[in-house]
């Protein structure tokens, strides 16, 4: 945990939107924190708008380095490498490293922060957030394309 550059003095994790859930990342990966510009009186050609959103160079290597280090540490642990497994293939993949990249977006952050708060900080072997965060992952959802799950064939 002491080599992993994240931050883990963070308990639970809640957003309603991009934003806070921007500043969330930003602060679990220890990036500096974007200033907020106000839209009203700025659009995104000024040459003073800031987007909160992106990241430098640097900010993205830091923040991939420390993807690796958590998916380094925790891929042989069998919960996690289902977690893994499952979030790969929302993107249509069977590699576990894209896996842990998709528990960092926006639908699954909250559930795998508290994964990895359990299993690094509080050292549990089975963590009570991972079975929310399975069912968010294995549960097949309606579509409005003009078909349901159903239909499609596995």
């Amino acid at each position: 945990m002491d080599t992993i550059p994240y931050n883990w003095t963070i308990p639970f994790l809640t957003y309603d939107n991009d934003d806070e859930y921007r500043r969330h990342i930003r602060t679990a990966f220890n990036l500096p924190q974007k200033n907020n510009i106000d839209t009203t009186t700025t659009t995104p050609t000024d040459t003073t708008y800031d987007d909160p959103s992106e990241l430098d160079p640097t900010e993205m290597d830091v923040l991939m380095e420390t993807t690796r280090l958590i998916y380094e540490k925790t891929q042989t642990h069998p919960l996690f490498a289902t977690l893994y497994e499952h979030a790969a293939a929302k993107m249509m993949s069977i590699s576990p490293q894209t896996g842990v990249v998709v528990l960092f977006s926006f639908d699954y952050f909250t559930y795998f922060h508290s994964c990895l708060i359990e299993y690094f900080v509080e050292k549990k072997a089975v963590f009570p957030a991972y079975e929310p965060l399975y069912q968010l992952l294995t549960t097949r959802h309606k579509t409005n394309i003009g078909f349901n799950d159903e239909d499609v064939p596995i």
